[in-house]
């Protein structure tokens, strides 16, 4: 029997807050993407992690250990489908399940194509974020 090291990646929730003073709705908002950016950079530890409810579960790799050697058996492996954007992976799925080559016009395709265009368009929000509506 083998000795196997199975490394996992997942996502966690955390929040954090940052103070701002702005004159302006509209600044205020501006103000706060250039805030919250720093702060997702920063390495500070955020004030509070949700670790009851981690993501999008992958296994990263999984290695056998030999006794004179360490060898990648597998990597990249899904094993959960608890999404954080479900509905953008869902649409991803039928998009890859879709015919390959330009749509033709006589057969119906291009009425798939504006509707699959229409719902990108709505899934990613008026303001690029997916989820935003």
């Amino acid at each position: 029997m083998t000795e196997d090291v199975v490394k996992l990646a997942f996502w966690l929730r955390a929040w954090d807050s940052v103070t701002i003073k702005a004159d302006a709705d509209a600044e205020a908002i501006d103000k706060a993407k250039v805030a919250a950016k720093h702060a997702m950079e920063s390495r500070v530890m955020p004030e509070s992690i949700d670790t009851d409810r981690r993501r999008e579960g992958l296994i990263a790799y999984v290695d056998r250990l030999d006794p004179d050697r360490r060898e990648c058996i597998a990597e990249n492996v899904p094993f959960d489908d608890d999404y954080i954007h479900g509905t953008l992976h869902d649409f991803v799925r039928r998009v890859a399940a879709m015919p390959t080559g330009e749509p033709e016009p006589t057969t119906g395709d291009l009425g798939s194509w504006r509707a699959l265009t229409e719902e990108a368009r709505r899934l990613l929000g008026s303001d690029g974020f997916v989820g935003r509506r």
